[in-house]
């Protein structure tokens, strides 16, 4: 294994304008101190590239540090570690499946490309330039606050932070999040570029401290809102404090969409959840109904695509029980005034042909759709920071602060804040930040299976659902099955049994299914109430502490109007409230953290 130095990530990228000999030199020189060393000789031929890179391994230049520049096959064949891509060359998925086992870098010049990367299965990307240098004359540079952007957008990929870095503000982007730099004249033409390299990682060792001082002072700094979790009820709270000019800050214990909302399957399923009248069925229509203005919202803001596919879904019966209980719904959803439909076997199969010939119909309901789960998340969380939030990761509350009966901030690992106001979104985790208060919101886990295969050919146009299966066909072929249900279990690892059980029945719905490829699986852990509806307002117990939790497997869905309540409630009260969402005393009312709840009420 080649021995990596400690700390951020150090890619010495070639300019291009030594002479091999000199490459070779300056390589065998400085390879002690990096990370990583791209060969990138854009003029060199095929054979004399491969030439090169046998040379730099003769010389004793490990070739687990050497990145060939988009040229795959000469990495392959010369024993190099990986290949660095541009951002409009080949996805990283087809070339790792070309040639295993090389690590595979992207180049990316804003949030968009870098998410994309990221979903294709970069190992890594590239990003800037960060600052003015002189190989760009004229081009403004990116800065820091768009590395931050990319950072999230890439939702923990490693970044790497390029253009005009120097050793003096190598800390300045470890800061803003990047995992390490790339560094061109900086190292090849510095008169001893050895020492320039070791210059340049002294730095960089240094730069964690340097960020974590960094963390202590924002976390004693006050602002107006805190917001506890980073889940996709976090982000959008925060996103939509921001659009009122709040200074909010979002407060994640692991990553952003690192737990339930990253494992989602995406489904805004306001009319296939919902079978009766009542505040939950109108809080999921308006927030269903809320998603496309948003995402054109987000990608005007961030270039960030949450991927919103509104083309219905197929609620399918394979009993003539099934059907009437289907037919039934579809009634109820007409009277309430939606789109629903009973579709016959010839009907369900001229819409969708790659279903089962056996269904004895479907109930079509055209206005449900689907995002990409992870991506609603990071571009809520990528808003709310253009806007002026903080969005800190790994930043794990350990209590509340409190003042004559007041909630007045929080405390963490690292640092005191102090807030106006708090609000308090990770579900599974808030017991243990309530405890010390007396203070008891009921909330258990429900684990979740799902698993993703990937065709050559479309087999759907829209999601898919029978009894506890559902099926949503996603961008590039991807399909993702899901899910069961086991409550009270906090084990996030899939199971086969489970895996083979959700298998079956996703074939029998589409037979083709079994000539897909496999591409993954996974569980999540969906918070549930006993009563089954979330708890959204203030904790009156704690003045100035404001729950919204609790939201099970429909926190996709819930998300948008969840944000905007709370966030009017929070900055102008329940005129503001009703003002922004018609109806809202209603709905905190039915949704109000102090209300009985029976634990006999729970609902799987």
């Amino acid at each position: 294994m080649t021995p990596y130095p400690a700390g951020p990530e150090l890619h010495a990228i070639s300019t291009g304008k030594q002479k091999p000999e000199e490459l070779i030199r300056i390589a065998s020189a400085i390879h002690p101190y990096v990370t990583a060393i791209h060969v990138r000789e854009k003029k060199q031929s095929p054979r004399e590239l491969w030439a090169l890179l046998s040379e730099l391994a003769a010389c004793g230049v490990p070739p687990g540090k050497l990145v060939v520049n988009d040229r795959a096959d000469a990495a392959r064949l010369s024993g190099a570690a990986g290949v660095q891509l541009p951002g409009s060359g080949l996805p990283a998925s087809a070339v790792k499946k070309g040639f295993p086992g090389l690590r595979v870098g992207v180049s990316v010049h804003g949030p968009e490309e870098g998410g994309r990367a990221a979903k294709e299965g970069a190992d890594y990307v590239i990003f800037g330039h960060i600052f003015a240098t002189g190989s760009k004359p004229g081009a403004a540079p990116r800065g820091t606050e768009a590395l931050r952007e990319t950072v999230l957008a890439c939702g923990g990929l490693p970044v790497i932070a390029i253009g005009g870095i120097l050793p003096e503000n190598c800390a300045k982007v470890i800061r803003a999040g990047a995992a390490g730099v790339a560094v061109m004249s900086g190292i090849w033409e510095a008169e001893n570029p050895a020492e320039a390299a070791e210059h340049y990682r002294h730095e960089l060792e240094l730069a964690p401290a340097a960020g974590e001082n960094r963390r202590r002072t924002e976390m004693n700094r006050d602002t107006d809102i805190v917001v506890i979790g980073g889940g996709v009820i976090g982000c959008s709270i925060a996103y939509q404090l921001a659009k009122r000019g709040v200074r909010v800050t979002l407060l994640e214990k692991d990553r952003i969409a690192g737990q339930a909302s990253g494992a989602a399957a995406g489904m805004l399923g306001a009319q296939s959840e919902m079978h009766e009248a009542g505040p939950m069925f109108d809080f999921a229509r308006r927030s269903r109904d809320l998603f496309p203005d948003l995402a054109e919202e987000l990608k005007e803001l961030t270039g960030l695509d949450i991927g919103l596919t509104r083309r219905g879904m197929l609620k399918a019966a394979w009993t003539d029980a099934e059907a009437a209980a289907l037919r039934a719904d579809g009634r109820f959803h007409q009277e309430a005034g939606g789109r629903a439909e009973w579709l016959s076997p010839c009907e369900t199969g001229w819409l969708e042909p790659g279903l089962s010939k056996e269904l004895r119909g479907a109930l079509h309901l055209p206005d449900e759709g689907h995002v990409l789960a992870p991506e609603l998340s990071t571009a809520l969380a990528a808003g709310a920071a253009r806007l002026g939030a903080r969005i800190m990761e790994h930043a794990d509350v350990t209590g509340l602060l409190t003042e004559a009966g007041r909630v007045i901030g929080v405390q963490t690992r690292e640092g005191k804040i102090r807030s106006a106001g708090t609000v308090l979104a990770s579900s599974l985790w808030s017991a243990q930040i309530l405890a010390p208060l007396g203070v008891e919101l009921p909330v258990y886990p429900v684990k979740g299976e799902c698993f993703s295969v990937t065709v050559r050919q479309p087999l759907l146009a829209r999601t898919i659902a029978s009894g506890g299966c559902y099926i949503v066909p996603k961008p590039g072929g991807r399909i993702i099955v899901g899910a069961t249900a086991q409550p009270g279990s906090f084990d996030r690892s899939p199971r086969l049994g489970s895996l083979l059980s959700l298998a079956a029945q996703a074939q029998r719905l589409v037979p083709a299914l079994a000539d897909a490829e496999w591409e993954r699986a996974w569980a999540g852990l969906r918070p549930q109430t006993p009563d089954g509806m979330p708890y959204i307002g203030e904790i009156t117990a704690c003045k100035g502490l404001f729950a919204a939790l609790g939201h099970y497997r429909n926190g996709i869905l819930l998300s948008q109007a969840t944000g905007v309540l709370a966030a009017a409630v929070l900055t102008g009260g329940a005129a503001a409230a009703e003002a922004a969402l018609p109806g809202a005393g209603e709905l905190l009312e039915a949704f109000r953290p102090d209300r009985k709840v029976a634990a006999a009420a729970v609902r799987q």
